[in-house]
């Protein structure tokens, strides 16, 4: 049974993971209060929060179609029916293509059927299993997938903005509105959709490798995971972002060794 649509049980997760978010995310500024470029992670975070909310909004209540962004949910959903069907069926499903057999095979009346257009599609599906992640501690609600889908597109932004706000060929206010401000971006890739993911795993990927090369910072064990799962998720979606991501990467590090 699929929640309602800002329903009141979908206004009540949400709302209070909203809250808990909030509550995380100010703990984290006042962890780094002391350095001053912290003075914009609260309103960054804040600033996709509420995009990726509208996002929600626009689809579910003023557009009311919904489109890929509810199909999603409701193909994550179905996955998360799956797994409390048949836990086999449901991991089955997370490493294998989508075919017709498959969805015969593993769905039922119980689980119900991914959106076929999402489902045969293997990148658009794997969106779905990466949500479906999500519903295990969300309920199931849209709002609260969203406001998870906001919250990594908010780091990972934020990540971006601490690689750049060294670079000087450009005024410092420009790099604050151009990595963490720009209503469009944070409109399209903040909530229930392939873009989010696609431009989190480029920005987390650029943010992390160009640090340790231009600013020679640690390469810890979680970053060198998050590059993995970063570089993962756009082979799975969108291929060609990595090499729009590793060429310039090495154009930048062969200009440094030939310099040494």
């Amino acid at each position: 049974m699929k929640p309602e649509f800002f329903g009141v049980f979908d206004l009540m997760i949400g709302g209070g993971w909203l809250f808990l978010l909030i509550v995380l995310l100010w703990a984290i500024r006042l962890k780094n209060i002391e350095k001053p470029h912290y003075k914009w992670f609260m309103p960054a975070m804040l600033f996709k929060l509420g995009f990726g909310l509208l996002f929600a909004l626009t689809y579910t209540k003023i557009l009311a179609e919904g489109g890929d962004t509810l199909a999603y949910w409701e193909g994550a959903i179905d996955l998360n029916n799956l797994f409390w069907d048949s836990p086999s069926a449901y991991f089955a499903e997370l490493f294998q293509t989508p075919s017709r057999e498959t969805i015969s095979q593993n769905f039922n009346h119980r689980t119900g059927y991914p959106p076929s257009w999402i489902y045969f599609e293997p990148e658009s599906f794997f969106i779905c299993k990466i949500l479906s992640f999500f519903t295990f501690f969300t309920f199931n609600s849209y709002i609260a997938m969203t406001l998870f889908c906001a919250l990594i597109a908010g780091f990972s932004s934020w990540k971006f903005f601490e690689l750049t706000r060294r670079f000087t060929f450009c005024k410092p206010w420009v790099i604050i509105f151009a990595t963490l401000f720009i209503p469009t971006v944070a409109f399209w890739c903040t909530g229930i959709s392939k873009d989010t993911f696609v431009v989190a795993a480029f920005q987390i990927i650029v943010a992390l490798l160009f640090s340790k090369l231009l600013y020679k910072k640690p390469m810890h064990l979680f970053s060198f995971f998050l590059i993995v799962v970063s570089v993962f998720v756009l082979f799975k979606v969108r291929d060609f972002m990595l090499i729009a991501t590793f060429v310039p990467f090495m154009i930048v590090l062969l200009i440094r060794l030939s310099k040494k």
